[in-house]
């Protein structure tokens, strides 16, 4: 669970009857879980986008983008690795934070650094929220 969804997400609730699946580590806030999976896919299909459309123009992008996201997604999944949920997530937030400061300082001019702007915030709020977890850690 990423450190804002600990500091402000309330109680975690776990779900009842059949649908529990119990797991080895702790998991994704419910809100989490549908923040991350709606920004984690946006964000990476503006980097997808933005790639192909300085590749090929506009038609390989609007053409390619959801093949070579689908495949990137993949592909990247295997390669960053990772032992434990916990770690694959860190691996795809400093990947996506290291396009995300590409794209908004070495880049002139872009139509998706809306996307970048995104996770930048993201990334904010979760270290503010670390800031808070260690402050309530200290006292």
């Amino acid at each position: 669970m990423t450190s804002f969804f600990q500091v402000f997400g309330g109680c975690w609730k776990p779900l009842s009857g059949d649908a529990i699946h119990m797991a080895e580590g702790a998991g994704h806030h419910r809100f989490e879980w549908r923040v991350l999976s709606v920004l984690v896919p946006l964000v990476s299909g503006a980097a997808v986008f933005d790639a192909l459309w300085r590749l090929g123009g506009p038609w390989l992008a609007w053409g390619g983008a959801l093949p070579v996201l689908f495949f990137l997604f993949h592909l990247i999944a295997i390669t960053i690795g990772g032992k434990n949920p916990a770690g694959q997530w860190q691996r795809w937030n400093l990947l996506l934070v290291a396009w995300s400061v590409w794209q908004g300082w070495f880049v002139a001019e872009s139509g998706v650094r809306w996307a970048a702007m995104i996770w930048l915030g993201v990334v904010a709020l979760n270290a503010i929220s670390a800031i808070c977890l260690g402050w309530r850690t200290v006292m």
